[in-house]
């Protein structure tokens, strides 16, 4: 499928690409977090981030608590 027929059927879904990865990203850092004690700097390159902080400031921004916090709470 090519890019462009991607953004159009993603468009009639109301979503984007950005959209999709982003919330794909935090069900799995959420999953991570919460089950392993899989290190944040190992999560967010698992993820794609380039450093630790990006995966921090998006994670936080999408769930209003950093990530140590965010796993401290699930236990």
């Amino acid at each position: 499928m090519s890019s462009r027929s991607l953004q159009r059927r993603l468009a009639d879904q109301g979503t984007t690409f950005s959209q999709v990865l982003a919330e794909t990203r935090l069900r799995l850092a959420a999953g991570w977090l919460k089950n392993t004690d899989k290190p944040i700097g190992e999560i967010a390159f698992d993820l794609g981030y380039t450093d630790a902080s990006n995966f921090t400031r998006a994670f936080r921004r999408q769930t209003g608590a950093p990530p140590q916090l965010f796993r401290d709470r699930a236990r």
